[in-house]
């Protein structure tokens, strides 16, 4: 008995070659989350075309068995929502600047209103009663320029799972819903190097391996709305337009970089350390005399979040696995404003009369 194994390429096609001496035998075709097929094959049959199934998935009160990429399988009517990389790559590449949540927010249950119209709400709860985790770690505060947008970067995102109403008590400290984020898997064959851009962003991605088992992913966001700002203050004739511009003392801005190192000595152990670092901010300085009457209002916003993550998976059996996972999360939000208005009002009989 003659022992043949291999491993297929990224588009499934495999080429064994089989010595003469056997004439007949047995082609298995295994790989995690999917049935077994195994298949007769003789001398006279030298192409097979299959395709796998997604193996039946067992799922309890006390058991949930959860497949290492999650994907639509893992919806659940009413429960969760599982939006894929094909999925939203067109629709969160709208807008001025790319989005995950862009997509997100067209699904049923979430809404925008109320006092802080820029964050989502789900089924009605309060934006921040939503939880987010990326990869697995809590994340504090996601959103930047005041909640208009997340750090989510579709480029560097692989699914979105939205659930609401009932979650795993892992994430216990969700109340209206949990967002989980799954960023992408790094190819370990070649060096590739990507990028888009926006109305007023540019997003750049960079894969470079390491060998056959290890490698680095990283990504990055800069909005360079501040520079076209620049630089229409620096050609603008009008006197007016320029005291108005004057009062933008800084610029909207979003400066974002996210990295993954990965390391996988054998099939069943592997090691991920991510980190992302990033940042925004703006400042407004607004002076109106009239009158006699002097109106001020001063903004200073900055935010910087940053947050990292060992993660560890052993599998060594086909039935227990070990996962070990160790983060931290930090978020500095700085925000000073300032209102006044100084002199003096004067009302007439009339208007007392009218009001």
């Amino acid at each position: 008995q003659n022992d043949i194994a291999s491993e297929t390429n990224e588009e499934g096609c495999l080429i064994l070659e089989i010595p003469d001496s056997i004439k007949n035998g047995k082609l298995t075709l295994s790989y995690p989350g999917y049935g077994t097929e195994v298949i007769d094959f003789n001398e006279s049959k030298t192409e097979i075309y299959t395709t796998l199934t997604i193996a039946d998935v067992i799922e309890g009160k006390e058991l949930v068995v959860e497949r290492s990429a999650p994907g639509i399988t893992d919806e659940q009517s009413g429960v969760s929502v599982v939006i894929e990389k094909v999925t939203f790559e067109s629709t969160a590449r709208m807008g001025l600047v790319e989005d995950v949540m862009s997509s997100v927010s067209t699904l049923p249950g979430i809404s925008y209103g109320g006092g802080l119209a820029t964050q989502p709400s789900v089924r009605g709860g309060y934006p921040r009663d939503t939880t987010a985790v990326m990869d697995g770690v809590y994340l504090l505060f996601p959103w930047q320029w005041g909640g208009l947008c997340s750090i989510f970067d579709p480029g560097m995102v692989d699914s979105v799972k939205m659930s609401n109403g009932v979650f795993s008590a892992r994430y216990g400290r969700a109340l209206a819903g949990l967002l989980e984020v799954n960023t992408v898997k790094p190819k370990t064959d070649k060096v590739s190097f990507e990028f888009s851009s926006s109305d007023i962003s540019t997003n750049a991605y960079l894969t470079v391996p390491f060998g056959e088992k290890a490698g680095m992913y990283a990504a990055g966001k800069v909005t360079y709305i501040d520079g076209l700002f620049n630089f229409y203050k620096a050609i603008v004739k009008d006197e007016e337009t320029k005291k108005a511009l004057d009062m933008i003392e800084t610029c909207p801005y979003i400066r974002n970089g996210y990295t993954k190192f990965f390391y996988n000595p054998t099939e069943k152990l592997n090691f991920t350390l991510s980190g992302f670092i990033g940042a925004d901010g703006i400042g407004y300085n607004q002076d109106i005399e009239t009158n006699g009457r002097k109106e001020s209002f001063n903004l200073d916003y900055s935010m910087i979040q940053t947050f990292t993550q060992l993660n560890t998976k052993w599998l060594p059996t086909d039935k227990l696995q070990f996962n070990g996972s160790l983060s931290y999360a930090f978020t500095n939000e700085d925000v000073a404003s300032k209102q006044s208005l100084e002199g003096k009002m004067f009302y007439s009989d009339s208007f007392i009369d009218q009001y």
